[in-house]
């Protein structure tokens, strides 16, 4: 198989002033090509085309709730299963968020966020530790039966048809059960943060989904707040 090519580019960012944090990014692999320009102190434009419209829905609502400019443009081998995609997704916005916080002198370095949607309720706490760690529990009622599958593979084994099948219910499910956690572990892997994720209860996969993706991106916003005059917001003197 050919090797896989990564570009990632950036603008600078100031270590004396972490202001005007934004730049552009690029990912491209035998499988997916991933363009990203994102703005971490804008007002929440976003432009987002991943091909998969409920990728770009949640993606649209990371970047509205955060406030986040962010425009992507990802194309991927979706015909064979959209992990890839995802995965890759999750990756870009992982590393953008790492270059462009810098050193994290100034940030407020911990947010957290509760987000209700209807009769879901989602809890994110994330720490720009320079650490990566990531923790989903769900405690909703559709949770139980994603317990009886041993691993997620077997779940994708489930659903390795779900594409010719086409139905949105199919696809909310495995966002629902797979395809979230995929993106924010990547991301986290990748920002080098410790991200938990608290489905505390819910009915309705969609909603679910909805609110883990707006409290995620409220949590880390609120994390990457500049506190004027604030050195490393750590003991150590770095992060």
């Amino acid at each position: 198989m050919e090797k896989s090519k990564v570009e990632n580019k950036t603008t600078k960012v100031k270590k004396d002033r972490p202001k005007g944090r934004k730049g552009d990014f690029k990912r491209k692999t035998t499988e997916t090509d991933i363009k990203l320009s994102l703005n971490l102190d804008g007002k929440g434009i976003y432009d987002i085309d991943t091909g998969v419209p409920f990728f770009n829905h949640m993606l649209e609502q990371f970047s509205k709730h955060s406030r986040f400019d962010m425009t992507l443009k990802a194309k991927g081998d979706i015909d064979v299963d959209l992990h890839h995609l995802i995965e890759d997704t999750g990756i870009v916005i992982g590393g953008a968020l790492k270059e462009l916080s810098g050193d994290k002198k100034g940030i407020q370095r911990f947010g957290s966020a509760f987000v209700p949607m209807d009769e879901a309720l989602v809890h994110t706490v994330v720490d720009f530790s320079g650490r990566s760690f990531f923790v989903y529990k769900d405690n909703s009622e559709e949770a139980g039966s994603v317990y009886l599958i041993k691993s997620l593979e077997e779940l994708s084994d489930k659903y390795s048809n779900f594409d010719k099948e086409g139905t949105r219910e199919v696809l909310i499910d495995k966002f629902f059960y797979v395809y979230s956690n995929i993106f924010f572990e990547a991301l986290c892997k990748n920002a080098l943060i410790n991200l938990h994720i608290n489905v505390m209860y819910g009915s309705n996969n969609h909603h679910i989904v909805e609110a883990v993706f707006k409290s995620a991106g409220i949590a880390i916003a609120d994390a990457l707040k500049v506190a004027e005059g604030y050195g490393i917001p750590s003991t150590k003197g770095s992060i």
